[in-house]
């Protein structure tokens, strides 16, 4: 596991760099907001069968289920990449998710986006929007993770 997950999962605690804060939910503490082990279990196991070119998250918050799935998707090919989005990650969530990935060594994976205006996924290129392309012949999967407090959603298209 890597470091930065590891000190995450053990202190249940996360930190701007200035201010630590509990793994909780700023404006609703009672409501947890990360994936506890056995789901980060689960979306790396997901990873690592799917081997998705693109993968998708859909709210970051701290950055615990980033981390869990960069962890597997650098594992799986070069050339892999996480698109983030979350509008709140810089104001509600301080920043903390992105610095926690680029503090593991995955910011060169993670394409973050707080404005997903600009967003649409292909296979083939040509097109003024976004695009992640494969240069390979075969059909490239995707995997998209759609998180919220209380429950996360993979979406695999293959």
């Amino acid at each position: 596991m890597n470091s930065v997950l590891e000190r995450i999962v053990q202190t249940q605690k996360v930190t701007d760099g200035s201010t630590t804060l509990p793994l909780r939910h700023p404006d609703f503490p009672q409501l947890a907001v990360a994936v506890d082990m056995p789901e980060g279990a689960f979306l790396q196991r997901l990873v690592n069968d799917v081997k998705p070119k693109i993968s998708l998250e859909i709210g970051c918050a701290y950055g615990v289920s980033t981390l869990y799935i960069c962890e597997s998707l650098s594992r799986v090919s070069s050339g892999t990449r996480h698109i983030v989005i979350d509008p709140f990650q810089s104001s509600q969530w301080r920043g903390i998710g992105r610095k926690n990935v680029e503090d593991a060594g995955f910011g060169a994976l993670v394409d973050f986006r707080e404005d997903c205006r600009s967003i649409s996924l292909s296979s083939t290129a040509g097109t003024h929007s976004t695009r992640y392309s494969s240069n390979s012949s075969s059909s490239t999967s995707f995997f998209a993770l759609a998180a919220s407090s209380r429950s996360t959603m993979p979406i695999v298209v293959r």
